[in-house]
């Protein structure tokens, strides 16, 4: 099977120094379409580094970052943009656009090298980005203005409305309500059953496991595990990982990780 047939996004090798220090330190995954891959792991643990890497914002300084076997960095930004759909971990709006306007940037590389403006096919994607999204009743209102989880929704719209292959969301459920961060796993979930890749970071081990279908486990810039959450969420790895004791259960939709407390010596 060839490297374009598996739908393939993947590290190799993948070491990154900042400050001379190893961020990541030979990091190797794959990511593949149709799942939801959450990664997790301490501060610190290289987590945003690895999806810089994914994203093509950031060149490792050894290994490689591919998409179907093309180095990313080296993609051409265009059609990088109409393949990988960016949620970052701090999202900032900068201009003061109606959410519409805002959400309709994502169809920026559909557009010709002079613009023109949105046709049928862009305006479909929006409605039907802002619909999943639940922020077609806000549409009009100045996206500056938006509270803190509005604002995520919006800009997670943003990404979507490019209708990419691949999501790549840094801590997408942080500041949203719990309703909605349930609707936002929903979403991600359902993006993965049209064929698309969604790999997120995320802290709340119990929404990671109940999202996920593979978690990959970063430790110290190095993958601590790369399994499905069953066999990665183990009381034994969050006691070397993140020093705390823990229950994992199984409950009706998934995983149940209880933490307990520190590791007593």
């Amino acid at each position: 099977m060839s490297a374009q047939a598996t739908g393939e996004l993947r590290v190799d090798e993948v070491r990154v120094l900042l400050g001379g220090r190893s961020v990541l330190d030979g990091v190797s995954t794959i990511f593949r379409r149709g799942e939801v891959t959450a990664v997790i792991g301490p501060n610190g643990a290289g987590k945003s580094t690895l999806m810089s890497c994914l994203t093509g914002l950031r060149r490792p300084d050894s290994g490689k970052a591919s998409l179907d076997g093309r180095v990313i960095v080296d993609l051409p930004h265009r059609e990088r943009a109409r393949r990988i759909g960016v949620l970052p971990q701090t999202p900032e709006i900068a201009w003061a656009v109606d959410v519409e306007t805002l959400i309709g940037l994502g169809r920026i590389p559909y557009q010709g090298a002079f613009g023109g403006g949105l046709g049928a096919d862009d305006h479909a994607a929006v409605e039907h980005a802002m619909a999943s999204t639940g922020v077609t009743e806000f549409r009009y209102r100045v996206a500056t203005t938006l509270s803190g989880g509005e604002r995520s929704r919006a800009l997670l719209a943003r990404a979507l409305a490019g209708e990419p292959d691949w999501l790549l969301a840094d801590e997408p459920l942080a500041g949203l309500d719990p309703g909605h961060q349930f609707d936002a796993c929903d979403l991600f979930r359902r993006i993965a059953a049209e064929g698309r890749g969604v790999v997120v970071t995320l802290h709340d081990l119990t929404l990671a496991a109940r999202l996920a279908d593979r978690i990959v486990v970063l430790a110290e810039g190095r993958v601590a595990a790369d399994a499905a959450p069953s066999d990665a969420l183990t009381a034994d790895l969050l006691a070397r990982v993140y020093g705390v004791e823990a229950t994992v259960l199984s409950a009706p939709d998934g995983l149940s990780v209880t933490l307990l407390g520190r590791v007593r010596s």
